[in-house]
């Protein structure tokens, strides 16, 4: 058996060097399928496969609360007693994320950083490489210690082994480097430094400003933690009837935290590669059958003068398996141009574990499904020499027409190629007549020509709204004195500043005037933002009532507050609310503000303004409701800025930098993007999978167009003799013509109805799956089937003119 495969091979290899138009053909088409299909696989597998860089990384889960369907974090508090009382997990740690500027020893460079828990180290199951994180009896009063990243460790203190134990600059502090965490280690997600949170800061039920990681117990199932938080969730509430009340507690597995949702749209991104993977093996089939049937009356030789049928057999496999070694090379090296193509017009956030590439996964995936497909295109091109009527075959060797049988054949190939390519076709303007109505929802604000940066001032210098204010306002003043500048302002919980609405934005529940803490608890969550006057006319934002906030709106003067159309329902119903007043967070002694300025918890703030409603993380939910304060008059150690230009909006980041570093040379600007962009970002799971099945209508179209132009040429080239005769009969060249096109239009008919059908029932497959709709238009789907239509039709002109142009004398003598 070895040695029929070997000498199989070496006549395959021989076979293939003799035919080199057929070699390239079939190892193209396979490629092109397998680049597609293993491109794909490169996603599933970086998004669904690839296991996280920690221990036992499926135990590990996301805390969150919700209140009335709004998403928020946790309270400090409710962090410590979840890990008290909680059974279901060995440990749960909390963490808050900010900006450190390091500076000193060079360029300043602004790095993202974890204020967390001592034990977020050990509930990763992940410690430092070099030294060490907090030990459990730290009570957080030492405050100028820090860990860092590995990335961080190698790009600027270049991977000096003895950093552990020095001192390095941040935010013009001194920090000692406790330790190094090893490479790969990315949470929360971009964090280069890990620092303690300060012992007793927020430490109010009401402020909820933590997020939560949790490990699960050995044994414990997500369904047991869900039920545990459930319970604990209803122990809360009646314990802290104030704070708790209708809050409830969930756990996220750390990957869906990351990437959400993900799952239905990948199933479609499978499909659609596996139609194109189809379609390219039909294409090899039918390259293998012609293949079979030009050396059949060869196999009938060599059978006859002694061969074995076994040995002539597996000729066709042979090299079905080398087409699909060498067809599955071409398909890895495309995969990265598909890749790279990804990354450029769908960025999304991600830990760079996560990184779609070319792995030994991808790579065995493309050449073990190369290796199938092609084996069984061989199997199919091997019922061509399966004819043991030798003389037969010897007889019509030479005759014209050998190639006439096999026409249902034919044209099953034919029909199944147009009904792939109808398929994906229709499922790509399905997907991108999605994302163009995504693109189209009203926002409740205008992201087009907005640049937003962040800046973090440092808590040294700026840690009161007596410095952060100025500091802010000045800012502003520049940048719109600054020619092209049409506005600027500042919003410390900026709308679709992150993909993870618990990280974007600041839920707070709100205090009305008159009401007790249990009144109070029932609050709706409300999204808390302090901005600057101008913020409401620099975002597009209507003022529905009342008046804007004002620059005399100080310190000093009354506070004041706006507040969305939503809150003011949700929050006054059928009342006014101008002129009510709110307090942020429910009265409680273990409030530290330790920001100075106003004292959330006993200040009253007046609603002077009633504006229209923003959506603040997802294009499609319902407006959450909002709140909106001055910067002159509440804290914000951190805020983003946006401006609104003239000019190109990626050259704003440059001048803003340069107007920050005119108020204070030491900071610098971090996370900077333009708002449309981000905005794109929130629903790049409907933009990955509109952009992948356009390219997989793309290739499969091509595929199809030369799969329907070879069997037309193939049946062509075997119907010269009854062409021969027709003509010689008297039928114009013209009746030809239209006859080969017209079989091949009613093949296409055929072929784009069945695509329609695939279609549609994946679609409503993955309408069902992401509560979206994605059942397009009668008008649509009629005019990509008669685009299928057209396609078959067209691809078979060449062939049609080919026999209008026979020459009858000549054919019927060779006949």
């Amino acid at each position: 058996m070895f040695e029929v495969m070997r000498q199989a091979l070496r006549y395959a290899t021989r076979g293939l060097r003799r035919a080199p138009a057929h070699t390239v053909a079939s190892v193209l088409t396979l490629g092109l399928g397998l680049a597609a299909a293993a491109g794909v696989y490169a996603v599933v597998d970086a998004l669904l496969l690839r296991t996280p860089p920690f221990p036992a990384a499926e135990r590990l889960v996301i805390v969150e609360s919700e209140r009335g369907g709004t998403r928020g974090k946790l309270s400090a508090l409710d962090v410590r007693e979840l890990g008290e009382d909680a059974r279901t997990i060995s440990g749960i740690a909390s963490f808050r994320m900010t900006w450190y500027t390091a500076n000193g020893d060079a360029e300043p460079v602004a790095y993202r950083a974890a204020m967390s828990s001592h034990n977020i180290f050990a509930v990763l199951g992940t410690p430092p490489m070099l030294g060490a994180g907090w030990p459990a009896s730290d009570d957080g009063r030492a405050q100028s210690k820090a860990v860092i990243s590995e990335r961080l460790w190698r790009t600027r203190y270049r991977a000096d082994p003895s950093i552990v134990g020095r001192t390095i600059q941040l935010d013009v502090h001194q920090y000692e480097v406790l330790g190094v965490m090893p490479a790969g280690v990315d949470f929360p997600e971009g964090a280069d430094v890990w620092r303690r949170v300060p012992g007793g800061d927020f430490e109010s039920r009401a402020t909820r400003t933590a997020g939560a990681i949790a490990r699960m117990r050995p044994g414990a199932t997500l369904a047991d933690v869900q039920r545990e938080l459930a319970a604990l969730s209803a122990r809360y509430a009646q314990a802290y009837p104030e704070t708790n009340e209708g809050m409830r507690f969930r756990a996220i597995p750390l990957r869906d935290a990351w990437i959400g949702p993900v799952r239905p749209f990948l199933g479609a991104l499978g499909a659609a590669a596996a139609l194109a993977l189809v379609l390219a093996g039909i294409n090899l089939a039918h390259l293998a059958l012609v293949r079979a049937r030009r050396r059949e009356v060869e196999s009938a030789v060599r059978a006859a003068l002694g061969g074995q049928w076994g040995a002539v057999m597996a000729a066709p496999i042979a090299e079905g398996v080398l087409v699909g070694v060498l067809g599955g090379v071409v398909g890895i090296l495309g995969v990265p141009l598909l890749t790279r193509g990804i990354e450029a017009t769908v960025p999304f956030d991600r830990p760079p574990w996560m990184t779609i590439e070319v792995n030994v996964r991808v790579a065995a995936v493309a050449l073990g499904l190369g290796v199938v497909v092609s084996v069984l295109a061989g199997v199919l091109g091997a019922r061509g020499v399966l004819q043991r009527d030798l003389l037969s075959t010897l007889r019509r060797g030479g005759a014209r027409g050998a190639t006439t049988r096999g026409t249902g054949v034919r044209g099953l190939l034919s029909a199944s190629q147009v009904a792939m390519g109808t398929a994906l076709g229709l499922g790509a303007v399905a997907l991108l007549g999605v994302v163009g109505e995504l693109r189209r929802e009203s926002l409740g604000f205008d992201a087009r020509g907005v640049m937003a940066v962040k800046i973090d001032p440092p808590w040294t210098a700026y840690n009161t709204v007596a410095n952060t204010a100025p500091f802010y306002r000045r800012v502003l003043d520049d940048l719109r004195r600054t020619s092209g500048i049409v506005a600027a302002a500042t919003n410390d919980a900026l709308p679709f500043a992150s993909q993870d609405p618990s990280l974007s934005v600041h839920r707070q529940v709100p205090v009305l005037e008159g009401q007790d803490a249990v009144a109070a608890a029932r609050n709706p969550l409300v999204n808390l933002q302090v901005v600057s006057p101008g913020y409401f006319d620099g975002m597009g934002i209507p003022l529905r009532a009342g008046r804007d906030l004002a620059p005399g709106d100080t310190l000093g003067s009354r506070p004041v507050a706006l507040v969305s159309q939503r809150a003011a329902q949700l929050l006054w119903p059928g009342l006014e609310p101008l002129g009510r007043r709110v307090a942020f967070g429910l009265l409680d002694n273990n409030y530290r503000p330790a920001a100075g300025g106003a004292d959330t918890a006993t200040t009253w703030f007046e609603v002077i303004g009633i504006v229209g409603d923003v959506r603040q993380d997802d294009v499609r939910a319902e407006p959450a409701p909002d709140l909106y304060v001055s910067h002159e008059q509440q804290f914000a150690p951190e805020t983003w800025v946006v401006v609104r230009t003239q000019g190109h909006v990626a050259d704003a980041a440059a001048v803003v930098k340069a107007a920050v570093q005119r108020v204070d040379p030491l900071q610098g600007i971090f996370d900077v993007m333009p708002l449309a962009a981000r905005v794109e970002r929130s629903f790049w799971r409907q933009r990955l999978a509109g952009h992948l099945v356009s390219v997989l209508a793309g290739l499969t179209g091509i595929l199809a167009v030369v799969g329907v132009y070879g069997v037309a040429a193939f049946a062509v080239a075997g119907q010269e003799r009854e062409f021969g005769v027709r003509l010689a009969m008297g039928a114009p060249p013209r009746q030809l013509f239209v006859g080969v096109v017209g079989d091949a239009a009613r093949t296409g008919a055929v072929g784009a109805v069945v695509g329609v059908v695939i279609a549609l029932v994946l679609l409503m497959g993955l309408s069902r799956a992401t509560g979206m709709t994605m059942a397009p238009g009668v008008v649509v789907v009629v005019l990509v089937g008669l685009g299928g239509v057209a396609v078959s039709a067209g691809a078979a002109v060449v062939p049609a003119a080919r026999a209008s142009r026979t020459d009858a004398a000549v054919t019927l003598r060779a006949g």
